[in-house]
């Protein structure tokens, strides 16, 4: 699975922090998988603008897996990600 985390930005001037937080939160429970993104300085700047990041993650069963980011200690948002094999044709 590759997906692609796209998140829109806007500078705040007093605060310098360019990090994102991401958990992922599998849906059995077990250990939280955590990565740090950093937003580019040349974007991070601009009043408006976005960031992309791809994401090569091995998901490894199938069920409703938890995206929490966080961005510079603010409000976490959440987005949930069903996971589900594919099928071989029969």
């Amino acid at each position: 699975m590759r997906p692609v985390l796209v998140a829109l930005t806007q500078a705040e001037s007093d605060n310098t922090d360019r990090t994102i937080d991401v958990d992922i939160r599998p849906p059995n429970g077990e250990e939280t998988l955590h990565l740090s993104l950093e937003v580019p300085e040349a974007v991070a700047n601009n009043e408006v603008g976005f960031s992309y990041w791809p994401l090569p993650l091995h998901l490894p069963f199938d069920g409703r897996w938890v995206f929490v980011l966080t961005a510079a200690g603010g409000t976490p948002v959440s987005f949930p990600l069903i996971v589900s094999a594919l099928q071989s044709p029969a």
